[in-house]
C-alpha cells in the first residue's frame, strides 16, 4: 500500500462494518465525537519513542486530508483515543486512514508481511457539554487507568499539556517553512503538504499545539477549575465501549489475564488482584464481566474464584 492510497481514501467502505457507531448521527453536520480503537487489541501499535513520534505526526496528516478538527488525543501502546470535531463520515475516515498509516509504518519498519486492520473502532457522538467534558477528561486520564505513575500532563504522547497552560517551551522547534524539501521528507516521512507555520522539533515531532484545537476545549470547560474537577472525577467511560467494541470478541485466558492488572489498578489503585480481599475479588470479577463479557467460568479461572458462586452473582 502506498501513501497515496491513504491520501486518496484507499479502500474506504461506505458501509460501517468495521466501525461501531453509537447513537448514529449521520446528518452531514459537524459534531464532537469520541473515536477510539480496541484497548484489548493483540497488536502493538507503538513500540518505542520513534513509533510514538510518527504516530503523533500521523494525526495532523489525517486531520488535514479529512478536514477534521482534533480536540484531544492520547496514544497508548496498543490503542488510541481521539476527541474530534467533524461529520460522522469524516471522523470514520480519519480513524480508518490513521489505522492504515500505522499499519503501513509498522510494515515498513518491522517487516510485517500482513497489514493488520483488526482492532475494532468505536465512534460515539458527544451531544452535550457534560458528556464532552467527561469524555475529554477520560481520554486525558487514560495513562493513569493503565497504571502509569505520572500526572496526565506529563504523559508525552497526548495533548494533555496544552489545556489552560500559561506558556510552552518551544525551544528546539522550527517552522516547517524553514525546512528544505529533502529535510522535510526525511524528518516528517510524508510528501503531503503541511502548513508552513507548523512547528517541528529536532527529532521530527510536530508540536501538538500546531494541530490540536485546544482553545475550543478550554471554551468547553470554561475555567481551569472545572477542567481539574472533571479530571478528578472517577467516571469510567469504558462502559461506553464495553457494551460493543470490546465485547464483540472472545479472549483467551492469557489475554484476559493481561488486562486484569489494568482493571485492578483502575478500580483498587494497585495492579495485584491476589492482594485483594475475597469481597473485592468478586467486585473485580463483575467489572471484568461488564467490560469484556467474559464468562463466570473464565473469570473464575483467571482470578481464582468459585465458578458457581460467581455465576450466581453475575
Amino acid at each position: 500500500m502506498k501513501e497515496s492510497d491513504i491520501r486518496n481514501g484507499g479502500t474506504a467502505e461506505k458501509d460501517r462494518g468495521d466501525v461501531m457507531v453509537v447513537n448514529d448521527r449521520s446528518d452531514g453536520k459537524n459534531h464532537i465525537y469520541h473515536v477510539c480503537t480496541d484497548g484489548l487489541s493483540r497488536e502493538i501499535m507503538f513500540r518505542d519513542d520513534s513509533d510514538y513520534i510518527s504516530g503523533m505526526n500521523d494525526i495532523p496528516i489525517c486531520s488535514l486530508v479529512t478536514a477534521i478538527e482534533v480536540y484531544c488525543f492520547c496514544l497508548m501502546s496498543n490503542h488510541v483515543h481521539f476527541i474530534l470535531n467533524g461529520t460522522e463520515y469524516g471522523c470514520m475516515e480519519f480513524i480508518r486512514k490513521y489505522k492504515r498509516l500505522r499499519s503501513l509504518r509498522t510494515r515498513v519498519r518491522y517487516g510485517n508481511k500482513r497489514v493488520d486492520d483488526t482492532p475494532g473502532i468505536s465512534v460515539k457522538i458527544l451531544d452535550d457539554a457534560e458528556y464532552q467534558m467527561s469524555a475529554i477528561s477520560y481520554v486525558i486520564r487514560n495513562p493513569l487507568a493503565a497504571g502509569l505513575k505520572m500526572a496526565p500532563w506529563h504523559y508525552p504522547w497526548s495533548s494533555s499539556f496544552l489545556y489552560f497552560s500559561q506558556g510552552y517551551d518551544l525551544s528546539g522547534y522550527r517552522k516547517v517553512s524553514e525546512l528544505g524539501c529533502k529535510e522535510f521528507r526525511e524528518t516528517l516521512k510524508t510528501r503531503l503538504t503541511v502548513p508552513d507555520n507548523y512547528l517541528v522539533r529536532h527529532d521530527g515531532l510536530i508540536w501538538p499545539g500546531s494541530y490540536v484545537d485546544y482553545p475550543s476545549v478550554e471554551k468547553i470547560f470554561g475555567t481551569p477549575r472545572r477542567f481539574l474537577y472533571y479530571l478528578s472525577k472517577n467516571q469510567d467511560l469504558e462502559n461506553e465501549i464495553s457494551d460493543g467494541l470490546v465485547a464483540r470478541s472472545r479472549y483467551s485466558d492469557t489475554e484476559l489475564a493481561a488486562s486484569v492488572g489494568t482493571v485492578c489498578q483502575s478500580r483498587f489503585r494497585h495492579a495485584h488482584p491476589e492482594r485483594l480481599s475475597i469481597e473485592n475479588r468478586y467486585i473485580l470479577a463483575r467489572e471484568l464481566h461488564r467490560r469484556y463479557r467474559a464468562s463466570a467460568k473464565q473469570i473464575a479461572r483467571v482470578i481464582g474464584l468459585d465458578a458457581d458462586i460467581l455465576k450466581a452473582l453475575l
